[in-house]
């Protein structure tokens, strides 16, 4: 369609304003709209050239070159994301750390790391079997026919022979006998008691429940703790410290917004802490 319009005088141009309608909300919209939309197109322009410009670069590149590369970036990406999520401490120490168990794992033959690990395996098992009192032949697998009650009994005494002399003392933080006379007989007879409770089924086995409360209260008490503290009971030192590191950093993260927590212990703390 052809418009012609005579020379626009100021009273024609005045007309034209005054009867032209205001911008609305909708025409912002559209304007902002449109913009997005031409941003958008740039964009895709530039993209479509880049990969233009790749694929004419690596046309003569095998495909099995291409996938290859892009196998192992993926894999060396996901590695070093691994280390950033998993590390801790100094990030020196963390990428030396990740280096030298690499290098370990995959040049450990040729750097001789795998002879010193052999050699220390033979040393180990020398170091055992030379203290060891002798034994008759190992059980490997289960017996074609179950065994009688003395043969069983018989079987405990000779595995019981092969300890150290535990009672005689002169071991540290490994065993805790009490020293008492009978006590070992005492022990029995409580844990006779309650052999085939289980804590798992509370409902069941009330007086399991009661005895692990009423010890979980105690222990609070030691500590001068208040009506909000809480505890559970654990197989020993090592599932403790575990689960009181996860409480910490469960804590940690839902009220203090820590992501990335440390722990500061010295280097004689119990080997659960690197756990």
């Amino acid at each position: 369609m052809y418009c012609c319009l005579s020379p626009v005088t100021p009273s024609t141009y005045a007309h034209f304003i005054a009867a032209a309608p205001a911008p609305t909300h909708t025409d912002s919209i559209t304007s902002i709209n449109m913009t997005a939309l031409s941003k958008m197109l740039a964009v895709r322009e530039y993209v479509a050239g880049q990969v233009g410009a790749f694929d004419e670069r690596y046309k003569e590149t095998s495909p099995a070159r291409v996938v290859g590369t892009t196998l192992a970036a993926a894999y060396v990406l996901s590695k070093l994301y691994a280390v950033y999520e998993d590390g801790v401490g100094d990030a020196a120490e963390v990428w030396k750390e990740t280096f030298f168990r690499y290098l370990r794992k995959y040049c450990g033959g040729l750097l001789g790391y795998q002879k010193g690990i052999d050699e220390a395996k033979v040393s180990f098992l020398k170091e055992f079997t030379e203290k060891q009192a002798p034994v008759k032949a190992a059980h490997e697998a289960l017996p074609e026919q179950g065994l009688e009650r003395e043969a069983v009994l018989s079987l405990c005494k000779e595995h019981a022979s092969i300890n150290s002399d535990y009672m005689g003392g002169q071991y540290s933080g490994s065993i805790y006998h009490g020293g008492m006379e009978g006590y070992t007989e005492f022990i029995n007879e409580a844990m006779a008691m309650h052999q085939w409770t289980n804590p798992l089924h509370a409902g069941q086995f009330s007086g399991v429940r009661k005895m692990e409360t009423e010890v979980i209260s105690m222990v609070v008490k030691m500590f001068n703790g208040t009506e909000e503290c809480c505890g559970a009971m654990t197989s020993g030192g090592t599932e403790s410290i575990l689960l009181a590191m996860k409480a910490y950093r469960e804590l940690g993260r839902l009220e203090k917004g820590i992501t990335r927590p440390e722990i500061v212990v010295p280097v004689t703390a119990h080997a659960a802490f690197d756990k």
